[in-house]
């Protein structure tokens, strides 16, 4: 079950960074966490910022 919230956790912060062009301000802003917390759960999941799109 943990791993299915990961997924759906890292699935959400995808989908907000693809509709919000990549901005990660906005993405934060949809996602309804502070800039610094999605950076976190970006390194988290390995999200680089320059292959998420």
């Amino acid at each position: 079950m943990k791993e299915v919230t990961k997924n759906a956790e890292r699935d959400t912060i995808l989908l907000a960074l693809k509709e919000s062009g990549n901005n990660k301000s906005e993405a934060a802003r949809r996602l309804g966490i502070h800039r610094t917390q999605l950076y976190k759960k970006l390194r988290k999941y390995g999200l680089h910022i320059g292959s998420v799109g």
